[in-house]
């Protein structure tokens, strides 16, 4: 593989699991969204300035 090839395949799985990484938080930040929401209007509202 050419030095131009490698560059490229590696900046293609960095790409990748950059996607997956902020598909991950999207997933956390959702669950906390509604653990929060699950909770007293008072408790939630401590609980989404803590997230």
């Amino acid at each position: 593989m050419t030095d131009h090839a490698t560059r490229a395949r590696r900046d293609a799985i960095r790409a990748e699991y950059a996607v997956e990484e902020a598909e991950a938080a999207g997933a956390e930040a959702l669950e906390n969204e509604q653990a929060c929401a699950s909770m007293p209007p008072v408790v939630a509202l401590i609980c989404l300035a803590e997230t």
